[in-house]
Parts: structure tokens; sequence; C-alpha cells
């Protein structure tokens, strides 16, 4: 009887020697242990280092851009390469300026309006570095007056003001377009963003002078 008693008791502490060494091995084997639990910050992009270069674009072909007629403009941007071989925007950062002057006027965000037929070269330089970069820009036809255009004009005003959708003229049953009252309106926001009056051979015709049907 005492036998039978030891036996049970050695049995009974194999037992729970085996199922405590099985936890152990599964607690190491799958539970995440701190180091992979926490979660991995992102390096960044690091220090940027000194400013190395700037480059003035659009430059396609490095010939520079051309600007058309007294109405065109011209976004340029400026790209800041750096030491460590970051690049940066500098458009807004950098002072910009244009010789011959009287060519092109450029506005503090790289917006270029013509002045005058010529050829001209746009500088950008950084105030910290001196570093600087140059576009050539050539203007011409200052002095003819280029047709408006409807698709890119026109269309885009009746949009914004809602005169092509289904509450006005866009409306499947159509609507009597010469006689409605908004022409007026049209036409003073087509010529406020031109610099010249409705020339003969522009896509539109004056209408009559009727209210809206």
């Amino acid at each position: 009887m005492l036998r039978a008693r030891i036996l049970s008791t050695a049995k009974l502490t194999v037992a729970i020697g085996v199922c405590s060494f099985c936890a152990w091995s599964f607690c190491m084997g799958f539970a995440p242990n701190a180091a992979h639990a926490q979660v991995a910050k992102p390096k960044g992009l690091g220090e940027a280092g000194s400013l190395a270069a700037l480059k003035v674009e659009p430059n396609l072909n490095e010939k520079g851009v051309s600007i058309r007629g007294r109405d065109s403009r011209q976004q340029i941007f400026v790209t800041g390469t750096y030491s460590s071989g970051q690049l940066h925007d500098h458009t807004r950062k950098v002072v910009y300026s244009s010789q011959p002057d009287g060519i092109v006027k450029i506005d503090a965000n790289g917006m270029i309006t013509p002045m005058a037929d010529g050829t001209t070269t746009v500088t950008a330089k950084d105030a910290a570095s001196g570093l600087a970069g140059n576009l050539t820009v050539t203007v011409s036809d200052m002095s003819g007056d280029r047709p408006i255009n409807f698709t890119n004009q026109v269309v885009p005003i009746f949009t914004k003001l809602g005169c092509n959708g289904g509450g006005c003229h866009g409306k499947s049953s159509g609507q009597n377009v010469s006689s409605c009252r908004c022409w007026a309106s049209i036409l003073t926001k087509i010529m406020s963003t031109s610099s010249r009056k409705p020339a003969a051979g522009d896509c539109f015709r004056r209408p009559p002078d009727k209210a809206c049907s």
C-alpha cells in the first residue's frame, strides 16, 4: 500500500514537471518578447546637410521656357539639392530677378508674367548660402491679338457659374442661349482674364439684350 502511494506521488511529480516544462517552452517559443513587441520607429530622412545646388524648372532639354502672348503665364519651381542627396522645394524660399529687365515680371511664388518681346535670364538665389540657379525665358507675340479659345477660356467660366449645368443651359430640353441675360456676366468674366477687347474672329457672338426665357 505504501509502495503504491509512493509510485503515485512520483508519477504526479513527473507529470507536473512535464507540464511545467511544456508551458515554459511554449511561452519562450511563441510568446513575443519585449524586443519583438516594441514597434520600430521610422528613421525618417535624417539630416539634410548643406545646400549644394539649385535647379530652376521647367527646363526641357536645357532650352528654357517660351511664353507667347500677353495673356500667357508661366509657373516655375526651384529644387534644392543637399549634400546628403535629399531634394527640397525652394520655390518660395528664393529671391527672383531677371536680366535684362523689362521683359518679364516674376512674383515671390515663381509666377512669370510677360512684359515685352525678348529673351531674359531668370535667376533664383538663396539668400543664406548665396547659391543661385538660372532659367532662360523667351517672350514672343506680345503685340498680336490671339483669338479667344472657346474650349479653354469660355467653357470653364460656364462651368464655374453653373451655366452648363442641368439647372440652366445644360438641361436636356435646352434653353434659348442667345437671350439669356447671364451673358453680360459671362462676357465680363471672360474679358477680365484678357487684356484686350473682343475682335472679329472670336469664338462667340454678342447676344441681343433680352431677358431669359
